[in-house]
């Protein structure tokens, strides 16, 4: 295996250690992907990747990277090199799940934050 298939950042856990690491690779990331000037991204926070079950038969999920930028938006980025066909249904899910994880009992609707999803895939999806 040459270090050229090492260092491929759609690896996971090269991408995760290249975007996963530096809160200003991401930003620029985000920044480049949503056509936001430099320095858009004043703040992120890098969150747990893992979607809590509410109930024991719940379906987990762990995403690759999730971030909170101080705007109170969240951003989901995922990798996925290999064809899946449901992947629109899995993005969807994980969309799903962090979206109504900023909402806490009692809370209002209208208080739901933005949720950004960035994927990058090796395939075509539709």
């Amino acid at each position: 295996m040459s270090i050229v298939t090492l260092a491929n950042p759609t690896v996971d856990c090269v991408f995760k250690r290249i975007f996963g690491e530096i809160e200003e690779i991401l930003a620029d990331l985000i920044c480049s992907v949503k056509k936001w000037p430099a320095g858009h991204i004043k703040n992120l926070t890098y969150c747990n990747t893992d979607c809590p079950q509410q109930y024991e038969d719940d379906k987990s999920c762990r995403m690759d990277l999730i971030a909170d930028l101080s705007t109170g938006e969240k951003v989901l980025v995922e990798v996925q090199i290999g064809r899946q066909n449901d992947y629109a249904q899995r993005s969807l899910f994980y969309f799903s799940r962090s979206y109504v994880s900023g909402l806490e009992s009692g809370g209002k609707y209208g208080q739901l934050k933005k949720v950004i999803g960035i994927h990058i895939l090796c395939f075509n999806l539709f």
